[in-house]
C-alpha cells in the first residue's frame, strides 16, 4: 500500500513526504480560471460605452467591471502564489454547507427587489456566520451591521454608485 501512495506524494527540500502532488493543482487550476475570467471580463468591459465627462456622475460604466476584474486577478495571483509557496495537504471535498450557502446567496439575490441590496447584505451577514458555526452572537451581530454599512457607504459616498434600497428607500 505504501508503494502506491509514494507515486502521488512529493518531497520537500529535506526529503520528507509532506503533501499530495495534486494539492498544488487544486489551487493553481482555480487561480488560472480566475485569471482567465478576469482577462475576459476586462476585454468585454473595453467595449462599454463611454459617458461624456460633462454628464458623468460617479464611476464610468466600464470602470466598475474593470475594478472587479482587477480584484479578481489579484486574488487569483495571490491564490497561485500561496499554492506555490506553501506546502499543504490536499483539501477534502467542500462541506455539505457549501450548497446550502449557495442557496442562501441565491435567495438573497432574489430578495433584492423587495429588501434592497443593503437588506440582502444584512440578511446574508447575519445568517451565513451562524450557518457555518459562529457561536459568538455579538460578533455576528456586529458583522451583520458594520460590514453592510461600510460597503454601502463606500459605494454611495466614495464611488457614487447607488444600490436599490427596496422597502428601505422611504427611510433614507
Amino acid at each position: 500500500m505504501a508503494e502506491n501512495t509514494e507515486q502521488y506524494q512529493s518531497t520537500d527540500v529535506t526529503g520528507d513526504v509532506d503533501r499530495d502532488v495534486n494539492s498544488r493543482w487544486s489551487d493553481l487550476l482555480p487561480a488560472a480560471t480566475m485569471l482567465v475570467i478576469a482577462a475576459g471580463g476586462w476585454i468585454v468591459s473595453n467595449g462599454f460605452d463611454r459617458v461624456p465627462k460633462a454628464l458623468a456622475q460617479g464611476m464610468q460604466p466600464a470602470a466598475y467591471p474593470k475594478l472587479l476584474c482587477l480584484v479578481l486577478a489579484l486574488l487569483g495571483i495571490a491564490m497561485a502564489a500561496e499554492a506555490i509557496r506553501h506546502r499543504q495537504p490536499a483539501r477534502s471535498a467542500p462541506p455539505v454547507l457549501a450548497p446550502i450557502t449557495a442557496v442562501l446567496l441565491l435567495a438573497a439575490i432574489c430578495l433584492v427587489p423587495w429588501i434592497g441590496v443593503p437588506g440582502a447584505m444584512v440578511l446574508v451577514c447575519a445568517i451565513m456566520p451562524l450557518l457555518w458555526g459562529q457561536r459568538r452572537h455579538w460578533i455576528t451581530t456586529l458583522f451583520a451591521i458594520l460590514f453592510p454599512a461600510c460597503v454601502y457607504l463606500l459605494f454611495w459616498g466614495v464611488l457614487e454608485v447607488r444600490f436599490p434600497l427596496g422597502v428601505f428607500a422611504r427611510f433614507l
